[in-house]
């Protein structure tokens, strides 16, 4: 089961890549650098999947900094991602991921590190942009509250 990584509204390449910057400022994050993408060609000459270079996103008043990689085909369905949420002294909070290699232990592709052990991972569902934001406003209030 998947679902879809970005909102309905969001249709295209183009958008995605358009979205990615407001979806940072939307969750309360200061954007640290560009959207920067890796276009991989298949078969054809056609665009197969598109990877986003690692971007972070900052928080000042919880003292964060989240991490976010993506991986997604021309048409926008999600092959991997990680959304890595840490103190500003690198101590993980959590991280969710979706990739090869613990489909055994947690029946699919995606698992959460629940920080500050890097190696401490539960299954999770498939996350979504808007899930990922709930959790960091979330994960903020805890902090501060």
């Amino acid at each position: 089961m998947t679902r879809a990584l970005f909102p309905a509204h969001v249709r295209t390449l183009d958008d995605a890549i358009a979205f990615l910057p407001r979806w940072a400022e939307m969750i309360g994050g200061e954007l640290v650098s560009g959207i920067e993408t890796d276009e991989l060609v298949g078969a054809g000459g056609a665009l197969s999947v598109v990877r986003v270079r690692p971007f972070r996103v900052l928080f000042h008043s919880s003292a964060t900094e989240l991490t976010v990689r993506l991986v997604f085909s021309a048409e926008l369905e999600p092959f991997g991602y990680s959304f890595d949420l840490r103190r500003d002294t690198g101590a993980l909070l959590w991280r969710h991921d979706c990739h090869e290699g613990h489909e055994h232990e947690h029946g699919g592709p995606w698992h959460l590190h629940i920080g500050p052990d890097e190696n401490h991972r539960v299954w999770s569902e498939p996350m979504t942009l808007a899930s990922i934001a709930d959790k960091v406003v979330a994960t903020h209030i805890n902090l501060t509250g």
